[in-house]
């Protein structure tokens, strides 16, 4: 690969930026994490709302009834998408390049003590400053990823939710 005359990337604003992708990437882990756990509190609360077999021909009766063991049923579907898609946010990532200076998996790392260290000091500032920078992008797909994930997973809740409080309006009312 040919080097660029300079590429000169400024170590404070490499270690902002990981420190900032860090930050969200934990951040995203949070909220999935707390809505994987709501999400699934709430399939076990819908489970047990719907009718038990004796009671199954009483609400097939009753179209309104019918209605709300079809949201509750939907609640329960949605729900187990949502924490399934918390669970897959927070799932590690294993992304980077197999011969970096950077990547915790890079082969680099499993050279012995001597080995390692030589080449580590004879990585030239191009090339290690290269690495960061295509750390960065990793660490920026990543979080990109875990994002997108977790937006479907709340809008999953969300449609979830909905649903579960029109059935409990329908138990209220009906």
């Amino acid at each position: 690969m040919d080097q660029p005359a300079e590429l000169k990337i400024s170590n404070a604003y490499v270690s902002f930026e990981r420190e900032v992708l860090h930050d969200n990437i934990s951040l995203c882990d949070q909220k999935s994490g707390l809505l994987m756990a709501i999400s699934s509190v709430l399939v076990v609360f819908c489970l047990q709302s719907l009718p038990i077999p004796q009671t199954v021909v009483q609400s097939l009766s009753s179209p309104l009834l019918w209605l709300m063991d079809i949201l509750y049923a939907v609640g329960i579907l949605g729900f187990t998408v949502a924490a399934y898609l918390g669970l897959r946010v927070v799932a590690p990532r294993v992304r980077g390049h197999t011969d970096d200076h950077i990547y915790w998996m890079s082969r680099l790392f499993d050279l012995p003590e001597k080995e390692f260290l030589a080449r580590i000091h004879a990585a030239g500032d191009w090339e290690l400053e290269r690495d960061m920078a295509l750390h960065l992008k990793t660490l920026a797909t990543i979080c990109r990823s875990k994002y997108r994930v977790f937006g479907w997973a709340q809008y999953v809740a969300e449609f979830s939710f909905a649903s579960v409080v029109i059935a409990e309006a329908i138990r209220v009312f009906a």
